[in-house]
């Protein structure tokens, strides 16, 4: 979304953002969240704002006008179909040193169910 709306879009140098992340939000909350990606935003679109960041991904959320949203982190993954994931992908398209430390808290509480209700209130308006 953010390369279709005028950003640039690039895979991080061989490393994967998986498993439990910890991000911020402008507001000074902190949100964790199951996470899968290698790609990231480089350069956002002009009119997007950053709503989510950590350090290995400084543009991990995306609002464009208050009117759509883009993620890093999956909030809708659950923490069964993570290390699924993980383990499916470890050795294969993931190097294992990267794939088993994310392996090692994939089952931590993270905040998707709080995410979810953010969500709604960014297309509420709230």
């Amino acid at each position: 979304m953010a390369q279709a709306l005028g950003g640039k879009v690039e895979k991080f140098g061989g490393l994967w953002g998986m498993g439990t992340q910890e991000y911020s939000h402008p507001d000074g909350s902190k949100s964790k969240l199951l996470a899968m990606h290698q790609d990231q935003v480089i350069e956002k679109p002009p009119e997007a704002e950053i709503v989510a960041s950590n350090d290995f991904c400084k543009m991990a959320g995306l609002a464009y006008k208050n009117r759509a949203l883009s993620f890093q982190p999956h909030p809708e993954f659950t923490h069964e179909f993570m290390e699924g994931l993980i383990k499916s992908r470890a050795g294969v398209t993931i190097p294992k040193d990267q794939a088993e430390p994310a392996l090692v808290d994939v089952f931590a509480e993270n905040d998707a169910a709080k995410y979810a209700e953010r969500i709604g209130n960014f297309f509420k308006g709230i």
